[in-house]
């Protein structure tokens, strides 16, 4: 009678340990999928294309979004976009890309951080549009 009270107090001990073990982890899982997180969460705008006259205008009136093109030092038939933005209080990304209609051809990928960022695309032919994006 004992042995079976001691192995009754037992079994429900683990039972309770099971019972807080799985607790805790789906707190765990409700926190971080709480967390938001910019990579999942993120809006893209279009700041800028090659050919554009004035980039500073991009809809979103505490942004300051610039695109331009970058020779190559020795290359002639080589260029690359690169871009900046500065949106205080903001963490965001710049991106830039070399495109042909649609098709990207080099790309600097989004590079985050707070305040202002900057991109680079890699080096392609002068024959490719350089275009900039931004976002959060």
């Amino acid at each position: 009678m004992l042995q079976e009270l001691t192995m009754d107090a037992k079994n429900r001990r683990v039972k309770i340990g099971i019972k807080k073990r799985v607790v805790q982890v789906l707190s765990v899982g409700l926190i971080c999928s709480s967390l938001s997180i910019p990579a999942f969460a993120s809006e893209e705008y279009q700041g800028w294309t090659e050919g554009d006259v004035n980039a500073n205008d991009v809809g979103i009136q505490a942004v300051d979004h610039n695109g331009w093109v970058e020779p190559h030092p020795t290359d002639p038939d080589l260029e690359r976009a690169a871009g900046e933005t500065t949106w205080p209080g903001e963490y965001h990304y710049t991106r830039a890309r070399m495109e042909d209609d649609g098709d990207v051809i080099t790309d600097s990928f989004r590079q985050w951080g707070w305040d202002y960022t900057n991109a680079r695309s890699p080096y392609a032919s002068i024959w490719y549009t350089a275009k900039t994006y931004y976002g959060h």
